[in-house]
């Protein structure tokens, strides 16, 4: 299965559950806004999230369709995720703001929140792929 197959499961909604694994493997989930874009899925969280720092430590997480509260709609996704920075955080942002109103809302609340916006890239792993 190509990765443009794996994401055929998020086609369609707006929210997905991003689970991503504390150092001892617990997993933690996650109801996330966000945008697909060619063979990767785009999301904006905050730069102080516990997600991203999970991330810094584990690229390895879990994507599943999901309603808004976090129920999943679908089957898991193995991805590699990873903090987008500088270009490629504009570029996100730009694309994330263009999809939904929601997204766009969300990104507008940035400037009162304590932490900066950050810009996640999640790509899903080809069959047999290790993620170490």
């Amino acid at each position: 299965m190509g990765s443009g197959d794996a994401l055929d499961e998020l086609r369609g909604h707006k929210y997905l559950l991003l689970t991503t694994f504390r150092r001892d493997g617990t997993p933690v989930p996650t109801a996330v806004l966000f945008a697909l874009d060619g063979d990767r899925i785009l999301v904006h969280t905050s730069l102080n999230s516990g997600k991203v720092k999970r991330i810094r430590r584990n690229p390895r997480a879990l994507v599943q369709p999901s309603t808004i509260l976090g129920r999943p709609l679908g089957p898991p996704i193995d991805v590699r995720a990873r903090i987008l920075e500088g270009d490629e955080a504009r570029e996100a942002a730009s694309i994330l703001r263009s999809c939904c109103i929601e997204k766009r809302l969300s990104m507008m609340l940035d400037p009162l929140r304590r932490s900066p916006p950050a810009y996640l890239e999640l790509r899903p792993t080809r069959e047999g792929e290790g993620i170490s």
